[in-house]
C-alpha cells in the first residue's frame, strides 16, 4: 500500500492517505511542498515491480486532489525519485501527463556530481527531473520524540536531495519576489541547471545538476524592456546619464532611493539602485580652472575699427552658458559702434550665437544675448541607451558692468537662461521641463605702479534653478510577463550653490609675469553636503 511514514522514525508503518487527505494539503496555501515517500517492502508489490498502470494507480488520488484545488493556491511539488536504483523507474510518471503543473523529482547524486548507486535514475521523468546532492550529507541527528540529541551524522538518499531543490527554490521566490509564476521558477531551475559532460544524460540526470548560483544571477546581460511597439530593449550596461556640472546632484538624488528593474535572457527581474545609472558631475576641471586663472575679466574697450577673429577649438574662458561651447570653433566680430557678435561652431555637436552691444554713453555696460543649440547634450549631460537622447536649445541674456572705485578696477556678470529641452528614444524618461539657468562673477583688481596687481573675484558657476525630469521606471513584472512602472517627478535643480572665492597677486618678474593664487570652492558640484575644496596656482606667461 502507498503512503507515507508514520512521525515515529521508529516505526515501519505506513500511513495512508485518501483523495481528500491530499486535498487538505494543497489546499493550505502552501508556497512549495516537499515530498519523500516509503513504500511496503513485500516481495510482491514494490517499487520494483511497479507497473506504469500501478504508479498511476498510486498516484491517482494526490494528483486529483491538486487539480481540484484552485490554480492560484497550487504549490510547487518536489519529490524524491526513490533509492531503489531503478534503470528507467516509472516514479511520478503520471505528473508528466500535465504540463502545467509545476512538478520536480530529485535524483541524487555523490560529491563529486556522479548519479548515487542507491538512486533512481530519471528515467521516464526526465523531462521534469534534476539531480541535487543526496549522498554523504551532515545533518543534525534526533531521536524518536524529534528532539536534536546534540550531534550530527551522515546520510544518504533522495529523501535529503529534494529538500535541496525545495529551499533552492524557495531562495528563488523571494529573491524574485513572487514576480515569477511557480511553472516560470522551475523551468528557470531546469533552464539553469548543469548539463553538460556526465550530466548531459537526461536519462539519468533530467536537467542536470542544480546549480542555485546560476538560477539566482543574470542569465546573460539584464535589459529595460521596452513596452513601447518597434521599441527595442537596451542593456544595463548600455544605459546610463552623464550629468554636467549644471545639473550638479539634482538627478541622484532624486534616483538615490529609487529601484529599477531590468531582466535577464529568461525573462526574470532583477533589481538595481536607480542612481547607479547616473555618472555625477567631476566639476570644472583643473585645466578650466587654470584658464580662468590666467584669464581675468577684462575691462572692455571700443576699438576703433571693425575688427575680426577665428580661433579653432577655442577653449571657453567664460563662467555662464558659452563655457559649454568649450572646443568648438569661433568667429568673432567687434565694431567702433559697441557691436559684437561669436558664432560658435561644433559639427553634430553645439551651434550658438551670442551678440553684444556696448553703448558709446554707457562705455561700462555691456549687455549680451545667446543662443545655444546642444544636439547631443542637455547643458552638458548626456543619455544613452534606456535613457535615450537628449538635446536642448538656450536662449540666455546677460549683462557687463565695469567701473572703478578709488584705484580698485571692478567688474560684474551676470546671465540668466531659459533651456527648453529635446528627448528622443528613451524608455525610462517621459519627459523634461523646461530649466531655467543662472551664472555670475564679480571681480575687484587693484593696480600697482610697479606693474603688479592683486585681485579677488566671486563666481557661481552654471546652475539649474529649476525644472524637472518625469521618469517612468520598471519596478517588476506580473506573472503573464507585463513590465509595472513607476512614474516619478525628480527636480532637476542641486542641493547646493558651488561659490569660488580666487585671490590672485600678478607681479612682473623676468620679462615676464608671475601669478600667484589660490580659490577656495564651497558647495562644489552644486552639492550641499560636500566640503569645501582648495586650488592653489602658480603660472609665467611671458610673449616673445
Amino acid at each position: 500500500m502507498f503512503g507515507s511514514r508514520n512521525p515515529d522514525p521508529s516505526e515501519s508503518d505506513f500511513v495512508s492517505f485518501s483523495e481528500d487527505s491530499w486535498f487538505q494539503i494543497f489546499d493550505s496555501d502552501l508556497d512549495i511542498l516537499n515530498l519523500s515517500f516509503g513504500y511496503p517492502a513485500t516481495s510482491t508489490d514494490n517499487l520494483s515491480t511497479l507497473s506504469n498502470g500501478v504508479t498511476a494507480s498510486v498516484f491517482k488520488d494526490e494528483v486529483t486532489a491538486y487539480l481540484r484545488v484552485s490554480e492560484s493556491k497550487r504549490p510547487i511539488i518536489v519529490q524524491s525519485a526513490g533509492n531503489e536504483s531503478q534503470t528507467h523507474p516509472n516514479i511520478d510518471s503520471f505528473w508528466g501527463l500535465d504540463p502545467d503543473v509545476p512538478f520536480v523529482t530529485v535524483v541524487s547524486v555523490d560529491r563529486q556530481g556522479r548519479i548515487s548507486t542507491f538512486s533512481n535514475r530519471c528515467g521516464v521523468a526526465a523531462d521534469f527531473c534534476i539531480a541535487a546532492p543526496g549522498e554523504d550529507l551532515t545533518l543534525p541527528s534526533y531521536d524518536t520524540s524529534g528532539f536534536v540529541l546534540g550531534f550530527y551524522e551522515t546520510v544518504d538518499g533522495t529523501s535529503f536531495a529534494a529538500p535541496i531543490v525545495s529551499g533552492g527554490l524557495a531562495v528563488m521566490k523571494q529573491l524574485f519576489r513572487d514576480n515569477l509564476s511557480d511553472r516560470q521558477l522551475v523551468d528557470r531551475l531546469f533552464a539553469t541547471a548543469k548539463d553538460d559532460g556526465i550530466h548531459a544524460n537526461s536519462a539519468i540526470y533530467g536537467h542536470g545538476l542544480m546549480d542555485l548560483g546560476a538560477a539566482t544571477n543574470p542569465w546573460g546581460i539584464p535589459e529595460f524592456m521596452s513596452t513601447l511597439p518597434g521599441r527595442s530593449s537596451a542593456t544595463i550596461t548600455s544605459s546610463f546619464m552623464t550629468l554636467g556640472a549644471p545639473l550638479g546632484d539634482g538627478l541622484s538624488n532624486a534616483l538615490a532611493s529609487q529601484e529599477i528593474a531590468a531582466f535577464d535572457a529568461l525573462g526574470a527581474p532583477f533589481w538595481f539602485q536607480a542612481s547607479h545609472f547616473t555618472i555625477p558631475s567631476s566639476g570644472t576641471s583643473i585645466a578650466t580652472r587654470l584658464r580662468h586663472f590666467l584669464n581675468p575679466i577684462q575691462l572692455r574697450s571700443l576699438p576703433d575699427t571693425w575688427q575680426f577673429d577665428f580661433q579653432e577649438d577655442a577653449s571657453a574662458l567664460e563662467t555662464g552658458h558659452l563655457a559649454l561651447t568649450d572646443g568648438a570653433s569661433r568667429f568673432s566680430m567687434d565694431g567702433p559702434q559697441g557691436l559684437a557678435a561669436t558664432v560658435f561652431q561644433e559639427p553634430g555637436d553645439v551651434q550658438g550665437l551670442a551678440l553684444a552691444w556696448n553703448p558709446n554713453a554707457f562705455s561700462a555696460l555691456t549687455l549680451e544675448a545667446g543662443y545655444l543649440n546642444e544636439q547631443q547634450s542637455l547643458l552638458g549631460s548626456q543619455a544613452k541607451g534606456a535613457f535615450g537622447h537628449l538635446s536642448g536649445e538656450t536662449l540666455f541674456l546677460g549683462a557687463d558692468l565695469n567701473a572703478t572705485a578709488g584705484r580698485w578696477q571692478l567688474a560684474a556678470q551676470g546671465e540668466i537662461g531659459q533651456v527648453n529641452p529635446s528627448l528622443g528614444h528613451s524608455q525610462l524618461i517621459d519627459a523634461v521641463s523646461s530649466l531655467s539657468t543662472s551664472a555670475f562673477r564679480l571681480q575687484a583688481t587693484r593696480p600697482f605702479a610697479n606693474g603688479s596687481a592683486l585681485s579677488f573675484s566671486l563666481s557661481q558657476p552654471l546652475r539649474v534653478e529649476s525644472g524637472s525630469v518625469a521618469f517612468s521606471l520598471p519596478t517588476g513584472r506580473t506573472r503573464d510577463g507585463v513590465v509595472l512602472h513607476q512614474v516619478l517627478s525628480a527636480p532637476l535643480a542641486p542641493s547646493g550653490r558651488q561659490l569660488d572665492l580666487t585671490a590672485k597677486l600678478e607681479f612682473p618678474w623676468l620679462a615676464g609675469d608671475l601669478s600667484l593664487g589660490a580659490t577656495r570652492s564651497s558647495q562644489p558640484r552644486h552639492q550641499l553636503t560636500a566640503a569645501p575644496e582648495w586650488t592653489i596656482f602658480t603660472g609665467y606667461r611671458s610673449t616673445w
